[in-house]
Order: C-alpha cells, then structure tokens, then sequence
C-alpha cells in the first residue's frame, strides 16, 4: 500500500510541471483573443459582427491544454 502511494506522488510530481506550462499557455490565450476582438471592433466594418467568429477561436483555446503539454516534454527531449 505505501509503495503504491509513492508511486502515485511520482506521477503528479512528473507531470505537475508541463501541466503548469500548459495552465499558463491556456489563460494567456482565453485573455489575448477577446482582447484582440475587442481592439478591432473600433477598425472593423463588421463592428461587434467580429464575435461571431470567437467560438471557433475558443475551441483553439481549449487545444492549448494538449498541445502545450506535449510541446512541454518535445522541448525537454531537445534540451536534454
């Protein structure tokens, strides 16, 4: 039983840090895109028509999580 529990802590000690990376990589995203729509309505014919297009962006928000979390360990792989 106390080995299993140490096996666990291992696995979330191993992947506390790209799951941080990928954190940072999601939230930077979820604040930039509104913010960029926002900055164009003022410029853009479409006016506040822009947002339309944020549910496709959002879903690209959300593949953020994978794909920082791989590009965490390809990184780490080149480094090493």
């Amino acid at each position: 039983m106390i080995q299993e529990e140490t096996v666990n802590a291992g696995f979330f000690e191993k992947i506390r840090q790209p799951l941080i990376c990928a954190a940072k990589v999601f939230v930077f995203f979820l604040i930039s895109q509104p913010l960029i729509y926002l900055f164009q309505v003022p410029f853009s014919q479409d006016g506040w028509g822009l947002f339309r297009y944020y549910p496709f962006w959002f879903k690209w928000t959300i593949a953020t999580i994978p794909m920082a979390f791989i590009g965490w360990y390809i990184k780490r792989s080149l480094i090493m």
